[in-house]
């Protein structure tokens, strides 16, 4: 029974460990979404809101040698909680994909949403 419990949380804190994120961020507050690649041609990004809606679908980035970025504005940062972004990077030969989230909250304090998520 030990080690199954053992091997559970080694489970969760793995998982915990890889999962990529932006950061927090301030509501309301423009963002700069990023990702690196070194040699893809172009990169495009779709974000999507705390309810996993679309509210930006597959906008190019802009290009500063090697990293990719997009200005999110503020008007699409209205709600609080996880936010994420899926990049689709590639060049004639190679496709690099994959998923970042980001926190909004009030203030841009991390500890926050987790407070108001506890209704605290």
């Amino acid at each position: 029974m030990k080690y199954i419990l053992l091997i559970i949380m080694c489970m969760f804190f793995i998982s915990m460990a890889s999962a990529e994120s932006l950061g927090t961020f301030q509501q309301y507050t423009d963002i700069k979404l990023i990702q690196t690649c070194n040699n893809c041609t172009h990169c495009n990004f779709t974000v999507f809101d705390v309810n996993s809606a679309i509210i930006v679908n597959n906008a190019p980035t802009t290009n500063e040698g090697i990293l990719y970025y997009y200005d999110l504005e503020k008007e699409n940062l209205t709600q609080l909680g996880d936010y994420r972004y899926c990049y689709d990077c590639r060049n004639t030969n190679e496709i690099a994909t994959g998923c970042i989230n980001f926190n909004i909250t009030p203030s841009g304090d991390k500890d926050l949403l987790g407070l108001m998520q506890l209704g605290l």
